[in-house]
């Protein structure tokens, strides 16, 4: 694992080093394993096999991907940066309705007045300590249909490192480009299964799934990258080299898109 706070990595077991005590709701890790993680397994296993997938194995895996995506303390992080504004835009749509109340309902100017204290009241006490069902809503690491739709109607790509590369995973172990989200035709969305194998989704071609053998170094760096850009602290990697360490601390890294 390399850790980007302090620079160093340390070697040890992933199920200690890829946890945190009560990070989601114990409700929240039950519906993880049991809705998400669990029926994504079996498809994954057929991946690694070179096996077709069936509409719903592809329906179970889109889900899982997506999740994956918005798992973490990344997206997490992002989340409740953005809050502020959400709370701000609501409220000044109430604003409007309130400056709009003594022609449409008559109210008197008192009335108004006293509408919009509140509302600028409320708006206070949400900026210190945002309602918990917002809170709930930026920890809870789910998708909806039409994401899932999405992701399942990209055309797959399995690929397998060079023999002398391997593919790296992080703290938000999924990536897509967010200027492009994945309903785009720029969109692309990766994957990596395992240190040998990594799953890209991309939407210039037809939804299916392709076995593309070995991928060049050119790709294998490039999934590497893009995987590293989401880190939000740890990386975990089957060796300790110092490229790990240089990208990942990367600010603002370059990273392509690839044609198929």
């Amino acid at each position: 694992m390399y850790d980007k706070k302090h620079g160093k990595f340390k070697s040890g077991n992933p199920k200690v080093f890829a946890q945190e005590r009560s990070y989601y709701p114990d409700e929240v890790e039950v519906s993880l394993a049991n809705d998400v993680e669990g029926p994504a397994n079996t498809a994954i296993n057929k991946l690694l096999r070179k096996e077709s997938l069936g509409d719903e194995e592809r329906r179970q895996l889109s889900q899982y991907l997506f999740t994956m995506a918005t798992r973490g303390p990344r997206e997490r992080e992002k989340s409740k940066q953005v809050l502020p504004q959400i709370i701000d835009d609501e409220c000044a749509k109430f604003r409007d309705v309130i400056m709009e109340g003594d022609d449409r309902y008559g109210w008197s100017q008192d009335l108004r007045d006293s509408k919009l204290f509140e509302l600028e009241s409320t708006k206070t006490k949400l900026h210190v300590d945002p309602l918990s069902k917002l809170n709930e809503l930026v920890n809870t690491p789910f998708c909806s249909e039409n994401t899932v739709s999405l992701v399942d109607n990209m055309k797959w790509h399995i690929l397998r490192a060079p023999s002398d590369k391997f593919f790296v995973t992080c703290d938000t172990p999924a990536h897509f480009f967010e200027c492009h989200g994945v309903g785009t035709p720029l969109s692309e969305f990766t994957f990596p299964i395992s240190k040998e194998i990594a799953l890209v989704g991309e939407r210039q071609n037809n939804r299916g799934l392709s076995y593309d053998g070995v991928t060049t170094p050119q790709i294998a760096k490039e999934i590497n990258r893009r995987v590293l850009s989401h880190a939000k602290r740890f990386v975990f990697t089957p060796k300790d080299q110092d490229w790990i360490a240089t990208v990942t601390n990367k600010t603002d890294p370059y990273l392509s898109r690839i044609l198929w």
